[in-house]
């Protein structure tokens, strides 16, 4: 017997589009890397980038 909740053999489920929200923020998260890096250079770059990088996935998530 198939689990309740699984798709009826033969379906596909296929993966959304990305929007074109989704791929601005990766934009504007790429050009923000860059220009911390380019202020800071290699030193503090992991330092920052990694809080940054914490901090959008926590909004990403709650969002």
């Amino acid at each position: 017997m198939p689990e309740p909740n699984c798709p009826p053999p033969g379906s596909s489920a296929a993966a959304p589009e990305p929007t074109r929200h989704q791929a601005l923020d990766v934009v504007v998260l790429v050009g923000v890397c860059a220009g911390v890096y380019r202020a800071v250079a290699e030193a503090g770059f992991s330092v920052i980038i990694g809080g940054v990088a914490r901090l959008y996935g926590t909004w990403r998530f709650w969002r």
